[in-house]
């Protein structure tokens, strides 16, 4: 844990590599980090089980992850704004305003165009997909099962050899 709790880009890059040596070490594969279109922040990446046993990769990711990730990612997330990239931040609007829903000119993250999960549960879920049709329209490389930002889990799902590491993998990064 970082003793202030804060966290900068260097930081933020030097835990994400301490976390593919580890699960290296372990002898499971990571693919190269691409940050999200989402925020701007994050890491979207993917675990590859390498033909291995995936519960044991899921163990031994965690067990990572909380030796090297979590706490500095959490840091950096809290502590850096975040900021849609703009294509996607466009086809959110467009979806959302041809749905009736008023979105502000200037909303530039999920949370801003989505409005509160709690208070406007449908506004919420129709938020979630249009940001799921437009990740998948504008950015096909980065895997459905990612999530939105901070240290969210997908669930493993084993690869075939010939698409290593594609979907064989726990995704990071979107809503």
């Amino acid at each position: 844990m970082l003793a202030d709790g804060i966290a900068d880009k260097a930081d933020y890059d030097k835990a994400f590599g301490n976390l593919v040596r580890c699960m290296r070490e372990g002898g499971y594969g990571v693919s190269d980090p691409v940050m999200s279109p989402a925020d701007g922040l994050s890491f979207t990446y993917e675990y590859d089980p390498q033909g291995r046993d995936l519960q044991e990769m899921s163990e031994h990711s965690l067990a990572c992850e909380e030796k090297y990730w979590s706490a500095v990612s959490a840091g950096y997330m809290a502590t850096n704004q975040q900021r849609m990239e703009e294509p996607l931040r466009a086809s959110m609007q467009s979806c959302m305003k041809a749905a009736g829903y008023d979105v502000p000119d200037g909303a530039n993250t999920f949370r801003a165009i989505a409005g509160d999960p709690v208070e406007e549960g449908t506004r919420d879920r129709h938020a979630t997909s249009c940001f799921s049709e437009a990740m998948t329209r504008l950015y096909p490389a980065i895997k459905s099962g990612a999530l939105y930002g901070g240290r969210q889990l997908g669930t493993p799902v084993e690869s075939s050899p010939a698409q290593a590491p594609s979907s064989g993998s726990q995704h990071r990064s979107w809503p």
